[in-house]
């Protein structure tokens, strides 16, 4: 429906361009509105309706309450529906290759069913989603492509792209756990759900007992993920990327063995948002841990052994005379 909106607005520019043409020898061009308002017959071409539909879904997510969101649930229903019928750019995502890459339909598959509203259930996919959406267009795709991210995220996730707010997220984490029940090492082999609707007073002690040692860890992370703006070779940067989420993993767990005397499994996984789907990605599986851990010889490490060979000769030949 919105790829039919999409191209009848097109087809109305279209023929509203050359209407337009056909006047502008009779009819001078207007001055500046003194509305404060831009033209209607070049904002289109004029605005970046994209960017402005982002804004308005970061806004509404982040800076309005869950009851304000509820009563005005309408008046944003409302909005989407203006800009997919008045903007050419609206549903362009279906379009774009970036949107139609493996990793975003592995991101598409921890959306749960859209037509419950907004419970737990529900936020706790749409956040992983949304999460594991972002992750992929800072890695994959373009600042262009990146203006169509809140009509993707509202035509496949409906009303949840900004019903599943700022009040579920705590210290800029996503505060549902994003467990995948597939991984039964990851609930040390029990099959009972794990579905906290936030951490246990225990496990919330020991977050903040932990939190500089974690907050290093993602730092790491981040620092090793960095290497994926410069390398152009795929395998290498699956590597990367599923190396540097492991490595993640593992540091959070070594923070709550340090810190809370034990591991603290439900500690981990809410520090894991956005993340875990790298390990289950087919690149990832594939990947053995010492592959991670093995580093290849750098240049100043095998000019060191060289000359520690060259001297242990001398010494010898030496010692023999």
């Amino acid at each position: 429906m919105v790829e039919t909106g999409a191209r009848t607005s097109r087809a109305a520019g279209t023929s509203g361009a050359t209407g337009t043409g056909s006047s502008s020898a009779r009819t001078p061009s207007p001055g500046p509105s003194t509305t404060g308002f831009p033209d209607t017959r070049t904002r289109r071409s004029a605005g970046r309706p994209g960017t402005t539909f982002n804004c308005l879904m970061w806004q509404t997510s982040n800076c309005v309450g869950r009851e304000e969101r509820d009563k005005d649930n309408d008046v944003f229903r409302r909005a989407r529906d203006f800009i997919s019928r008045n903007c050419d750019t609206y549903g362009r995502w279906s379009e774009n290759s970036c949107y139609k890459t493996t990793e975003m339909q592995r991101c598409e598959a921890l959306l749960s069913n859209t037509r419950g509203g907004a419970n737990y259930e529900a936020c706790r996919g749409y956040l992983s989603f949304r999460d594991c959406v972002t992750d992929e267009l800072m890695r994959r795709c373009t600042r262009e492509d990146d203006m169509y991210q809140g009509a993707y995220l509202v035509d496949k996730a409906q009303e949840m792209s900004w019903q599943c707010g700022s009040e579920q997220i705590s210290n800029g984490r996503n505060r549902y756990s994003t467990f995948d029940r597939r991984e039964p090492y990851d609930n040390g082999g029990g099959g009972a759900e794990f579905s906290p609707v936030h951490l246990e007073d225990e496990d919330a002690m020991c977050l903040s007992r932990a939190q500089s040692y974690t907050d290093q860890c993602k730092t790491n992370m981040d620092e090793r993920r960095r290497e994926l703006y410069t390398e152009n070779d795929f395998d290498k940067r699956q590597k990367i990327q599923c190396c540097s989420v492991r490595e993640y993993r593992n540091c959070l767990f070594e923070a709550t063995r340090r810190y809370c005397q034990t591991e603290r499994s439900r500690v981990v996984d809410s520090l894991m948002a956005g993340y875990r789907h790298h390990l289950t990605s087919d690149s990832c599986v594939r990947i053995y841990d010492s592959e991670c851990s093995a580093a290849p010889a750098t240049p100043s490490s095998f000019g060191l052994l060289m000359a520690s060979v060259v001297l242990l000769s001398a010494h010898l030949s030496l010692s023999r005379r």
